[in-house]
């Protein structure tokens, strides 16, 4: 069995139907379309977040993301990243074994004068029991976020100064003091400071941008886990666990 990885990232701008596919150097997207529907990126990210966040709750979910994916004003979301794993019989975006994903939010999180990308709903699901072939999608995610940010949102937003996430401090499920340290060895992020419930945590960006492949015009997340990153929002704080972040 050999599986093979398909990673983008899908852009939301002011259509409240679908995302626009942005492609990178050095990742396959054969599976992933040019365009798709809002509510199947929903849909496909709730079957997945069933898994990291042992979230049931499909039909709420989707709907929470879509609402997410389409909602205007000054700090939304503005991108979804991919990484999906999928065998040789596959047909559509929706038939992977294994996956990651993650989003990007612009906002200020009422921290900094300026907007900075956050990243949320990190998630991590393996579909079929058989792990022997899969690789690791979250660091496909992870880099695509950096190229994604340095060249398609620092285009048009000059204050971005690095990469931004949040780890809550007494999740249901996993260990703050292992998410800080995985962030940190991983991926380059280093704690900021702390409030009441939640550590920040940032990646400075210093190298020169990479190109992408294709530009995608643009005019315009849950809690944090060993497997996932979910966004933080101002109502009712939502569960973190090992690997991801959603929204507060």
């Amino acid at each position: 069995m050999s599986v093979i990885y398909s990673s983008g990232v899908y852009v939301f701008g002011t259509s409240k139907i679908n995302a626009t596919l942005t492609e990178y150097n050095g990742f396959d997207n054969h599976m992933l379309p040019k365009k798709i529907s809002i509510r199947v990126l929903a849909s496909l990210l709730s079957r997945m977040q069933e898994i990291c966040f042992n979230d049931t709750a499909i039909e709420i979910n989707t709907q929470r993301l879509i609402n997410m994916f389409t909602s205007g004003g000054k700090e939304k979301t503005v991108a979804l990243v991919l990484s999906l794993g999928y065998l040789d019989v596959a047909t559509d975006i929706t038939d992977f074994v294994d996956g990651g994903s993650a989003t990007i939010q612009m906002s200020n999180q009422g921290l900094f004068e300026i907007q900075q990308p956050w990243i949320n709903e990190v998630c991590r699901a393996k579909m079929i029991d058989d792990h022997s072939h899969f690789l690791k999608p979250i660091k496909n995610v992870m880099e695509l976020i950096d190229n994604h940010i340095l060249t398609h949102l620092s285009s048009t937003r000059k204050g971005i100064d690095g990469a931004y996430l949040y780890v809550e401090k007494s999740p249901e499920h996993g260990s703050a003091s292992v998410l800080l340290d995985y962030y940190h060895k991983n991926y380059g992020y280093n704690e900021l400071f702390a409030d009441d419930e939640f550590y920040y945590m940032k990646k400075p960006y210093i190298k020169t941008p990479p190109s992408p492949r294709r530009k995608t015009t643009l005019r315009s997340t849950r809690k944090t886990t060993l497997r996932s990153t979910r966004k933080k929002t101002p109502s009712p704080i939502q569960k973190t666990t090992l690997h991801s972040t959603r929204k507060k």
